[in-house]
């Protein structure tokens, strides 16, 4: 397995200040944070609605109360899927504010409503930066080929893949991987995967890159309004 130098790496090293890196599932989040920033402390907030640090798995208000401490005492503190926060303790992080510095990590795409919201306590307090899938010329630039770049471009496919024919020989997992980011996107935010977003999968894996003719097709054989198509075209697009 390679390395794709991203760019990323240094933008959210430039970042002042308390933070939220918000982003699709597997684009490199994680990763990026832990790698490129100094940071004193991780801690992920469990589906089960507890917190893990190192290999302890701690109540949820026992673990808030522990970053808030830390973060009175001036330490860099990464906290890692935050959209699973619930919004009742988001008054107590704000009152760390401004000491330390808080890193707060989302896979969900609207997150941000926990940040910017007129009514949220932490507005003005965290710095927004989404994060995408690696950038075409960065994947280039490791590659050296166009072709492989484009494949390259999504970080979880480099460790299962070398070549697009890696792809070509179990079409059917990639596809089954790919479903699945999708879906878990739509399951954060409350949303079902349709089998319209599955159709519109499938036209692209098949070659299918002009949204005009993807919406026809949608239309003529799901009978999507082609206005609907394009919302659809555009949500999967900003998911990256």
């Amino acid at each position: 397995m390679f390395e794709i130098e991203r760019r990323e790496c240094e933008e959210i090293r430039n970042l002042k200040g308390w933070r939220l890196i918000y982003g699709r599932r597997k684009v490199g989040k994680t990763y990026l944070a832990t790698r490129c920033l100094e940071y004193d402390d991780y801690y992920l907030i469990s589906r089960t609605l507890n917190i893990i640090h190192e290999n302890d798995e701690i109540p949820l208000d026992d673990g808030i109360n522990k970053i808030i401490s830390l973060l009175k005492e001036g330490k860099k503190i990464i906290l890692d899927e935050f959209q699973r926060l619930p919004d009742k303790y988001l008054d107590l992080l704000a009152t760390a504010y401004p000491n330390g510095t808080l890193i707060l990590l989302a896979s969900s795409l609207g997150v941000l409503s926990k940040i910017v919201d007129r009514n949220s306590p932490l507005l003005g307090y965290v710095i927004p930066y989404k994060m995408g899938i690696i950038k075409f010329s960065d994947a280039l630039a490791s590659v050296k080929d166009p072709y492989k770049a484009l494949l390259f471009r999504d970080p979880w496919i480099i460790e299962h893949a070398s070549d697009w024919s890696d792809v070509e020989r179990n079409p059917q997992s990639f596809y089954y991987i790919t479903k699945g980011l999708i879906g878990e996107i739509f399951q954060e935010e409350d949303r079902k995967l349709t089998q319209t977003y599955e159709a519109i999968l499938l036209e692209v894996a098949g070659g299918m890159w002009n949204s005009s003719m993807i919406s026809a097709k949608l239309q003529a054989g799901m009978d999507i309004n082609p206005s609907k198509a394009s919302s659809y075209l555009h949500t999967l697009f900003k998911m990256g």
